[in-house]
């Protein structure tokens, strides 16, 4: 047994070479500069408290995490330039969640509540509108690893709850230009975080505000088609299709394995602190099982593998929509071998092998986020597109298919369903965030209701096998129109 253990010590103190893309990849870094143009920098600086610049905060709060992160060194939550000065400690706040309940609804229901709550919110509102208003959204900080502090994208959501609050309370007391406007405000910014953000944190999280955004509209739209009629266009510029930039995930992803690969070859070696948090305590047992465990590991080794399975991954979430199921599914195939460890697994590099399997993070949940999201945008657009729909004459009606022809099912690329109930829906494929909500309140499918009963016959073409996802559409005939 002696002479067992003595040679997987022999075998496993030897590591293989660290790979010229692994190299390459821990060693990079990118930072945008903290400008006053740069949204991100004011979204930091949102709850700093009241009597302080948020600009000037927030570049402090910026400064502060790059000192962190550049010492290897946790951040606490509670730090006083990160922590939500602004924000009532214990009091619970109302969010307008449109993913769970209408927010003009909401507003209606807690009016009272709702707008004492945004009164002793004037100074974030006002700080909103002049992150709303900066032109650009570029994050100024990327994490360098797993265990770097992240900051909090909290203050953001919690703008564009008092935001899409005030929008509410506009519509319910007819001021429907005002509410329109601060929609598109909010929607713009939006859509820059969701095109500015370099890691995945920041991208999920700017998918949920436009999500919001979305719904919110498509409340309006359900609740005051009327008086939505004369802002169609704007409406519709709102609703434009997602950029590959907004779509893409790319960059937010290799930063995420960047930051896995650092934590392999930096932080755990250096702590050697496999069974605790490294900021943590540990006893003196756990020291020693710490050292002993350091004798399985090699470094180089894991961050390899690691490298390797994520670009093997990265497969779904460069998949088109359309071919998005099918890649999802070879790829589970191929991940397999990351589930269960084998007997080789436990003699070569075990601790390295047992930290990848629990680490281990699929990426078609956040790819089916991205989709699902272009499907969302696209069926607002489609019930937006009903507002034309006024009469059964042929002009209007077809101007109606083809618009609904360009608002197709992410993952089919045929137009959303649209029934003889008025119903517009697709099924989505994430499981997380907006999407569960929604799955909650439609049982897997999301639809959006018309006033109006619309019946497209619309016949799909067969699809192309383009790189971009795209199909081409034919539309057959319209058969009614109806009230």
């Amino acid at each position: 047994m002696v002479l067992a253990f003595a040679g997987l010590v022999a075998v496993n103190a030897v590591d293989e070479p660290l790979s010229p893309e692994v190299k390459l990849l821990a060693a990079s870094s990118y930072h945008a500069e903290p400008t006053p143009g740069n949204g991100y920098v004011w979204m930091l600086g949102l709850l700093a408290p009241e009597q302080e610049d948020a600009y000037a905060w927030g570049a402090r709060a910026l400064a502060r995490l790059w000192e962190f992160d550049a010492q290897s060194q946790s951040l606490s939550k509670d730090d006083p330039l990160l922590a939500d000065h602004l924000l009532i400690p214990g009091q619970s706040r109302t969010r307008c969640q449109p993913e769970k309940a209408s927010c003009i609804k909401l507003a209606a229901e807690k009016d009272v509540e709702i707008k004492r709550e945004l009164a002793e919110s004037g100074t974030l509102l006002d700080r909103a509108e002049r992150m709303r208003a900066q032109p650009v959204f570029a994050d100024s900080y990327t994490p360098n690893s797993w265990s770097s502090p992240i900051p909090s994208y909290g203050n953001v959501v919690v703008a564009q709850s008092a935001t899409l609050f005030q929008a509410s309370f506009a519509v319910g007391e007819e001021r429907i230009e005002e509410a329109i406007t601060l929609a598109e405000e909010d929607m713009r910014f939006s859509r820059r975080m969701l095109a500015g953000s370099t890691n995945l944190v920041g991208k999920m999280v700017a998918n949920t505000l436009v999500a919001r955004d979305v719904l919110f509209l498509s409340d309006l739209l359900s609740k005051r088609p009327d008086q939505m009629r004369p802002y169609e266009r704007r409406i519709a510029s709102a609703l434009k299709p997602l950029s590959q930039e907004e779509i893409a995930l790319d960059v937010a992803l290799r930063n995420e394995a960047r930051g896995l690969v650092r934590l392999l070859l930096v932080d755990v070696p250096r702590t050697q602190s496999f069974w605790s948090a490294p900021d943590a305590p540990t006893s003196s047992a756990g020291r020693i099982a710490d050292r002993f465990a350091s004798l399985f590991y090699q470094p180089n080794a894991t961050a390899n593998a690691a490298l390797r399975r994520f670009e093997t991954e990265m497969a779904v979430a460069r998949a088109p929509a359309l071919k998005f199921d099918d890649v999802r599914k070879e790829v589970d195939v191929l991940m397999l071998q990351y589930e269960n460890l084998g007997i080789r697994d436990y003699l070569l590099n075990p601790v390295g092998n047992v930290l990848l399997g629990a680490e281990r993070r699929s990426l078609a949940e956040y790819a089916a986020r991205m989709h699902d999201l272009q499907g969302l945008v696209a069926l607002v657009t489609a019930q937006a597109a009903m507002l034309s729909v006024s009469s059964p004459a042929d002009a209007v009606v077809l101007r109606s298919v083809e618009r609904a022809m360009r608002s197709a099912d992410p993952y089919t690329g045929r137009p959303v369903t649209v029934d003889s109930t008025g119903e517009l829906s697709f099924v989505p494929r994430a499981a997380r965030g907006w999407v569960r909500e929604l799955r909650g309140q439609s049982g897997g499918v999301i639809r959006l209701r018309s006033r109006k009963t619309i019946i497209f016959t619309i016949q799909a073409a067969e699809c192309s096998s383009n790189l971009d996802g795209t199909c081409g559409l034919a539309a057959a005939a319209s058969s009614s129109v109806g009230h």
